[in-house]
């Protein structure tokens, strides 16, 4: 039986290609070219299957309004086990519960729509299936009772946003250098061990691949331990996908930049090389001590091209 650390990472895969509530229908069979358009949708909606068989995910489902928008409302993942997804479920939801039901979690709470009801994306288990919805218009959820909130609930939660995004406004940028300093210093600690004391949890149906996020902490939609070509350990840490080459290379020439105004690190970033083409850009340091020694250790950056259309960016860390 599937683990809810697979379950995760079946979710993560799924939303790595940047699906998300409205998207358009035509986007959708874009980004799953293999999803299925059922004939027999009803006449309000338009059901798409995608056959999974992944991680404990069997299939997907999703369901996009009729109407001229034809966007994406409710996305249905159907899972291996109902127990082990709701322990799954309440794993990653553990902060987010609705105000009135069990077992639903309220994901964003956005400005009034043209009904005068809030847009509320929401999550919640059924059975073996997590469903991710929101009320939009023209849906079947658009005046669904569950998506309408008590008023001191929705003034609470906008309030706890808008706290949180001035506080992150405000954070001190020296805090950000110091946090990461540190998160370099270990995991380049750890990378000069050959990640000795980080193998302990093998990646699904893997030998020599092991999960590293729960000792990483950059953001990142997927960390893992592996050897390269040259049977090398790495860590290799990759984060959520953009749109565009331009995206994604702006944003990894920002990653670069600040990497090179870090202070109070106990190892030199000295610049090894950096190659820049149309699709993307490698940007790679060697890693030396204070005394301008050479630890073996690579730090490497990378924006690049994914097999699904999207630009990804990851970073590589190790001999």
């Amino acid at each position: 039986m599937a683990t809810s650390e697979q379950y995760a990472q079946a979710l993560a895969t799924l939303f790595e290609t940047n699906i998300k509530l409205k998207t358009s229908s035509d986007d959708l069979v874009n980004i799953f070219p293999e999803a299925k358009l059922d004939k027999k949708s009803p006449d309000f909606r338009d059901e798409y299957a995608l056959s999974v068989n992944k991680n404990g995910l069997k299939q997907v489902q999703f369901y996009t309004t009729k109407k001229d928008a034809k966007i994406l409302y409710e996305v249905i993942l159907e899972f291996e086990n109902a127990d082990t997804l709701l322990r799954f479920a309440e794993k990653i939801f553990p902060d987010l519960n609705h105000p009135s039901l069990d077992n639903h979690w309220i994901l964003n709470i956005g400005e009034k729509q043209g009904n005068g009801i809030h847009a509320v994306s929401m999550a919640w288990v059924y059975e073996n299936r997590l469903i991710i919805g929101g009320n939009l218009p023209d849906s079947e959820l658009e005046n669904d009772e569950s998506f309408q909130l008590p008023d001191d609930f929705v003034t609470a939660y906008l309030k706890n946003i808008k706290d949180t995004k001035k506080a992150e406004e405000n954070k001190d940028e020296t805090s950000d250098n110091e946090a990461t300093s540190l998160t370099i210093n270990n995991l380049i600690a750890d990378a000069v061990k050959d990640f000795e004391d980080k193998k302990t949890d093998l990646m699904p149906n893997k030998k020599e691949e092991y999960n590293a996020a729960s000792f990483v902490t950059l953001g990142q939609e997927q960390a893992v331990i592996r050897k390269n070509a040259a049977g090398n350990w790495r860590l290799e840490v990759r984060f959520p996908s953009y749109a565009s080459a331009d995206e994604a290379k702006k944003t990894l020439d920002e990653t670069i930049t600040f990497y090179q105004t870090l202070e109070g690190l106990e190892y030199r970033l000295v610049k090894k090389s950096d190659l820049t083409t149309a699709n993307g850009r490698t940007y790679i340091w060697d890693i030396q001590s204070l005394d301008d020694q050479s630890t073996g250790v690579i730090l490497k950056w990378q924006s690049y091209p994914t097999s699904i259309g999207q630009f990804g960016i990851k970073m590589e860390l190790g001999k």
